[in-house]
């Protein structure tokens, strides 16, 4: 399923996951590059914003993330590590399109985890998103 910082959708059913032993595999955790170390004026996939987040509500998030956690961690980590955190999901399928952006991708899931209590904060920071469609 995809899920990211800026597509939290998922998170609503992950107690109902947890509680019934089923794990997913997540795609899209770096949001279209969005939530890596490439600079938003270089992403051509955030020019109209990204699902529910405008394009200054993305800078903004950027902004906070990396003034909280740049000394310790990368963008691409945060967002890994966000995803990793939650008990459903098994594993996170992170695309690259240059040998640069795998290794960086390598590198964020090799460096030791971002605590428990920084990856909340993350979740304070982001917006909490639902499925609108295909509700009864």
């Amino acid at each position: 399923m995809q899920y990211s910082i800026l597509d939290r959708r998922p998170e609503e059913y992950f107690q109902f996951l947890s509680e019934h032993n089923i794990s997913v595999v997540t795609r899209g955790s770096i949001a279209k590059g969005i939530l890596s170390q490439r600079s938003l004026q270089s992403l051509s996939s955030a020019k109209d914003g990204y699902l529910t987040y405008t394009v200054r509500e993305i800078e903004q998030l950027r902004d906070v993330l990396l003034q909280t956690y740049v000394k310790e961690y990368s963008l691409t980590k945060i967002a890994l590590d966000y995803c990793l955190f939650h008990t459903p999901v098994a594993s996170v399928v992170a695309g690259a399109s240059s040998i640069e952006q795998l290794r960086q991708n390598a590198k964020a899931v090799t460096a030791p985890p971002i605590t428990e209590d920084a990856l909340k904060n993350v979740a304070r920071i982001a917006k909490q998103t639902y499925y609108e469609q295909h509700r009864t």
